[in-house]
């Protein structure tokens, strides 16, 4: 061979490996190569010197003072520029078929995840489908996943060390799942595979694939828009005030980017950034918390979460069915128990329990827009405008739910100058010891009555006996501006006018942790009236939950009262957050 056909073998020797390693040749001096593995590749053809590196494996070793294996491609390409005028390489054969290669099965670290890329291309095409059995343990399966979104796949990111994936092993870092229990879930969500993963029974059959490089280009993609600060999209933001309508744990959120933000029913979240469809940035108000930051789920991901639960747990049969025989009249009318300020009504005395549970009807009155139209899909609670209102008057105060009426009089009879009520309006003609403006406001006629319900001038109004009796706005607002919270024994429609009205009343519901325990603080209460209080107050809480202040549980009478006392306390003003009218 010329030594000019030696010098183009060589240059075609250094133009293989420089693709390999992304050299710049300009800085190497030209390499002889002597052999590549058990091939003698001196005084050969360029062809036949390729051949034997394309028969090669994909790690590289720098055979004499300095070794390369596992180290990154800079300290690599440092290695090759430093090297003198004759450079031998070494290709070490890539793993065997179904095995990973040594770098792949460890923990991937920011430096070994970019190297590994390049090698880990032929193992995601020659690796095959293989099934994995695991039991469950008390913690669950003992894996976390990612992906779902965007078309990516599946993957396996983090096996919890002595859990039932990491004892098995059989599971891996990068692994794809294909199937659950031989159900295919190729193109499941993040949030469905997590649902098919928790529904399966004690044994779990799962159908997986290596795919390290997928998984990588995945994994690095998040760490860039992480690093970058760009996971939340910031060329246009949206900042917003909102009050939660729904209590949020995100350790129970398995689709988390990175730290998520807890919060309860009622707290008033600054939303720094609303302009992702999935995640907002948002920090909790009212707190001293400096970690009361992070990421919530947007308006948009949790109300499809929660339709895609409640179509499931329907279609499971597992929801209380609605009679669709209902006529629309029927589904208007409405019961409501007054108690210590409407003397019409039975004494409890009777035996009748509190909350209506066998009372004599009150049918109420409504205008049009009080009525929802038929066929819609029940709305899913999520957030709830706000903005901060400085007022001039206190606040009514609504509670709704058990022990309601407990607490109406026991606020009344511990803070006479701070609680008071409003006196109400009749058509019913007045009695020899009743006095106008003190028992009632007595209304000339019904006609008149009627057209003051049809102009909005009552908050809630009704009829019992053939007479007309309600609770008007000037009544309330009477109560409130004279330095009192006015006591309403009202239904839950009665909150939304009054912020119509621009009184924004503080609205408690008083919810129920299950029959027992109405029983339990309610000792006169049979079972049968347990059951129909707590069924009452579930209803409720889904007709009016958006309109609550605050909702407040407790396991006795005097624990539930300390926590209204509180939330009024805190939320008495004059400062106070108010529902916006324009829609998130």
């Amino acid at each position: 061979m010329t030594e000019r056909r030696k010098k183009k073998t060589h240059n075609g020797f250094l133009r293989k490996v420089s693709s390999l390693f992304n050299l710049d040749t300009a800085h190497v001096s030209t390499p002889e190569m002597k052999q590549v593995n058990d091939t003698s590749v001196e005084s050969v053809t360029h062809a036949e010197a390729v051949d034997a590196l394309k028969k090669a494996g994909s790690t590289v070793r720098l055979k004499g003072d300095v070794n390369l294996d596992n180290v990154t491609h800079e300290d690599a390409v440092s290695a090759l520029k430093a090297s003198g005028e004759r450079v031998q390489l070494v290709l070490i054969p890539g793993p065997r078929h179904g095995q990973p290669s040594p770098r792949t099965s460890r923990a991937n670290t920011p430096s070994s995840t970019a190297n590994s890329l390049r090698r880990e291309d032929v193992t995601d095409s020659t690796e095959e489908p293989r099934v994995v059995d695991i039991e469950k343990g008390p913690q669950g399966l003992g894996f976390n996943i990612v992906g779902g979104e965007d078309g990516h796949g599946i993957y396996v990111s983090f096996l919890l060390a002595g859990g039932p994936a990491e004892k098995s092993g059989q599971l891996r870092r990068g692994d794809r799942l294909l199937a659950v229990n031989e159900v295919d879930i190729t193109q499941a969500t993040h949030e469905q595979a997590a649902k098919a993963l928790k529904g399966t029974g004690q044994n779990v059959k799962l159908t997986v694939v290596y795919r390290p490089h997928e998984y990588n280009k995945f994994e690095a993609r998040i760490n860039e828009l992480k690093q970058h600060h760009t996971l939340l999209r910031t060329s246009q933001k949206r900042s917003l005030y909102v009050r939660a309508l729904f209590d949020y744990d995100p350790i129970r959120d398995d689709g988390l980017p990175s730290r998520g933000l807890p919060f309860r029913y009622g707290d008033i979240l600054h939303v720094t950034n609303a302009s992702d469809d999935e995640w907002w940035q948002a920090r909790r108000l009212d707190t001293t918390d400096p970690d009361a930051i992070g990421i919530i789920p947007s308006k948009k991901r949790w109300e499809r979460k929660q339709r895609a639960r409640d179509r499931q747990v329907k279609f499971q049969g597992q929801g209380t069915p609605v009679s669709t025989s209902q006529s629309t009249l029927e589904r208007k009318k409405k019961t409501l128990s007054f108690s210590r300020k409407f003397p019409f009504m039975k004494s409890r005395e009777d035996g009748k329990s509190e909350d209506g549970s066998d009372q004599e009807p009150f049918m109420l009155c409504y205008t049009q827009e009080d009525t929802n139209a038929d066929g819609q899909d029940e709305a899913v609670l999520s957030y709830e405008t706000v903005q901060q209102l400085t007022i001039n008057y206190t606040r009514p105060v609504i509670i709704l739910g058990p022990l309601k009426d407990r607490i109406n009089d026991d606020l009344i009879s511990e803070f006479p100058d701070k609680f008071g009520s409003c006196v109400p309006h009749t058509t019913r003609p007045r009695r020899d010891y009743e006095v106008d403006g003190r028992d009632y406001h007595f209304v000339g006629s019904r006609e008149q009555m009627e057209r003051d319900i049809q102009n909005h001038l009552f908050i809630e109004a009704g009829q019992y006996n053939e007479n007309l009796y309600g609770t008007s706005v000037a009544s309330v607002r009477e109560v409130a501006e004279k330095g009192k919270h006015c006591i309403l024994d009202v239904s839950g429609n009665a909150i939304k006018r009054l912020q119509v009205a621009q009184l924004y009343p503080i609205a408690i519901f008083i919810k129920p942790k299950s029959v027992e325990s109405i029983m339990e603080m309610t000792k006169r209460m049979t079972e049968d009236q347990a059951k129909k209080t707590y069924e009452r107050a579930l209803k409720m809480e889904q007709e009016f939950a958006e309109y609550f202040t605050a909702v407040v549980s407790g396991d006795t009478p005097e624990e539930i009262y300390a926590k209204v006392k509180a939330v009024i306390t805190a939320e008495s003003g004059p400062t106070v957050w108010v529902p916006r009218r324009d829609p998130l």
